[in-house]
């Protein structure tokens, strides 16, 4: 009788998981429009995806035939509710100097806040200095907006656009090829040259700014945001950084354009690499897992950024013509690195060797080598404590252990790698799936199985009560005061309870209508990552705390929608 108990409970089990499963599956759906990294919501147009609310055009298959300088210039146009919120520039061989002019201008949000018809129909003058490049760029969202109203795509070569004149607003009918000429000229300067002999009267030459740019698609690989990597590229030019853009990544565009609208890519402008190394950055709020990544990619960017020597001065006999930017690759083997897409990267130009000293690697870094060292530490530390709490206690019962695995829990999982099972990390595993390498996938397993397996095999609740750091410092702030407990009713308990589920039952509708997904950036965990938590996520934190001092944990029992959740996988 007692084995049929077991199984008939075991059978309910699976049945919740399964419920559970769904419901997630379909919040990840909603979200990104995929499952475990596979894209299920496509239209039928090449280079138009929908994603809930939001829709995405990547005009790299749309329109190849518009070409700028040095070929496509194709772009990402995101619309949410039927309006333009970004045009991004994707990867593209134009010479970054000239193209630096097309992002500086500001004609990328010359369409934000229109519709794609609006879009359509308006002009929009192209940039001089930068003609070729700004009118393909155009060129380019006219095509996407075209494609995506169901109009006939422009098969011809770049269309004619108006150039803008920054001296008195008049179009200049030749500044195209001035333009060209420049660009020809500029491409030239890295041809080698016979040696030429010593001028008899001095020249004025134009000053060329020393440039570097750094690209963390491999150096930030496992930094993670909320749907995946957020690499972003940093420009330094003559010793101080005066660009991080965020190159192509899987973040929802909503959430994203709180990260560029709130002025995060500008807050190392202007500063050396040592300056932003030691710089500290708050992330944004509604938007902690997309703004932290860039944060993280910024400063494993500049740990391996090590500016080139000044080199000798040329004689006049055997002249070498300077390369006209550097770009330094964030791995120590500096390979060549470019965005994900299709087409070559704006900065994919040789690299030139930086000097090092004698003895010293080229590319290597003390500063990096230290970070990477300090990850595997932390990876380690917590894989360590994952694996006791979820082993230790299920042959070993003492009160006094607990304590310490607790404290182990806080420090170590909570404040020192803010490692915790949460709505963002569900729905990013639901969505994008795991990364199949041993230091990326161990962690979100471990979590994962201690939150919905062990209770298959009757241990209800393990990880709210041996793995979940929130739970544990609530649990050690109650033991300041054992003695000294706030009765409740159990009308009150019964309330608070019936609180937490509709609760819950409404911010999981927010997940699947899109109508406030960002709620999942304030549950109160990331209140462990303090520099980068918000104000009120913090002051929320620090009350539920105290507040444990006399209601043992008031946030797992009356509020947690993870727990909740993990509730509702263990019995229907």
């Amino acid at each position: 009788m007692k084995k049929n108990n077991i199984q008939k409970q075991r059978t309910t089990n699976i049945i919740s998981l399964i419920i559970v499963f769904l419901m997630m599956a379909s919040a990840a759906f909603i979200h990104n429009g995929s499952i475990f990294g596979h894209q299920l919501k496509k239209t039928t147009i090449a280079g138009i995806s929908e994603h809930g609310d939001t829709t995405l055009i990547n005009t790299t298959e749309i329109c190849p035939q518009i070409t700028g300088y040095g070929g496509p210039v194709p772009v990402e146009i995101a619309l949410v509710d039927g309006k333009i919120v970004y045009v991004r520039p994707l990867a593209n061989a134009e010479t970054q100097n000239f193209f630096k002019r097309v992002t500086d201008s500001g004609l990328t949000e010359s369409w934000n806040g229109l519709t794609a018809k609006e879009a359509s129909e308006k002009e929009v003058d192209a940039v001089t200095g930068a003609t070729y490049s700004s009118t393909a760029l155009i060129g380019n969202v006219r095509a996407g907006v075209a494609a995506l109203l169901g109009e006939k795509v422009e098969s011809t070569a770049t269309p004619a656009v108006k150039t803008k004149s920054h001296d008195d607003g008049s179009v200049k009918a030749s500044e195209a090829t001035e333009v060209k000429a420049e660009q020809k000229s500029a491409a030239e300067e890295k041809k080698p040259t016979e040696p030429v002999a010593k001028e008899t009267a001095p020249r004025k030459e134009n000053h060329k700014a020393d440039t570097t740019t750094i690209n963390t698609t491999e150096a930030g690989s496992s930094v993670m945001g909320y749907n995946g990597p957020v690499p972003v590229e940093i420009t330094i030019t003559d010793g101080k950084i005066t660009a991080v853009e965020p190159l192509e990544n899987s973040e929802t565009p909503g959430f994203f354009k709180r990260v560029t609208d709130s002025g995060l890519l500008e807050s190392w402008n202007g500063l050396t690499p040592e300056e932003a190394k030691e710089k500290e950055v708050d992330a944004v709020t509604g938007a902690t897992y997309s703004s932290t990544a860039i944060i993280e990619n910024v400063r494993l960017g500049l740990a391996n950024y090590k500016p080139a020597k000044e080199k000798p001065a040329k004689t006049e006999t055997a002249q070498k013509p300077e390369k006209e930017e550097q770009t330094v690759p964030a791995k120590e083997t500096a390979p060549s690195v470019s965005s994900p897409d299709t087409t070559p990267s704006a900065q994919q130009v040789m690299a030139e060797e930086p000097e090092t000293e004698a003895g010293e690697a080229p590319g290597t870094a003390l500063d990096n080598g230290h970070k990477e060292q300090s990850a595997n530490i932390e990876f380690y530390a917590v894989l360590a404590v994952l694996i006791a709490a979820m082993s230790v206690p299920l042959f070993f019962k003492n009160k006094k252990y607990r304590t310490v695995q607790q404290l182990l829990n806080v420090g170590v999982l909570g404040f020192w790698s803010g490692t915790f099972l949460n709505y963002t990390l569900m729905l990013r595993v639901m969505g994008s799936g795991l990364e199949m390498t041993f230091t990326a996938a161990a962690i979100p397993l471990l979590l994962l199985t201690a939150a919905f397996i062990y209770p298959l095999f009757g241990k209800k609740g393990y990880y709210c009560a041996w793995v979940c750091p929130l739970g544990s410092l609530q649990e050690l702030a109650s033991k300041c005061n054992p003695h000294h407990r706030l009765k409740m009713s159990a009308k009150t308990v019964k309330a608070l309870n019936t609180f937490r589920q509709i609760l819950w039952g409404c911010l999981m509708l927010c997940l699947w209508t899109g109508l406030w997904m960002s709620w999942i950036d304030y549950e109160l965990f990331t209140a462990f990552l303090v520099e980068q938590a918000s104000i009120g996520i913090l002051i929320a934190g620090g009350a539920i705390i105290i507040l444990s001092i006399w209601i043992p944990r008031p946030y797992c029992r009356f509020v947690c929608p993870t727990g909740t959740l993990m509730k509702i996988g263990e019995s229907v």
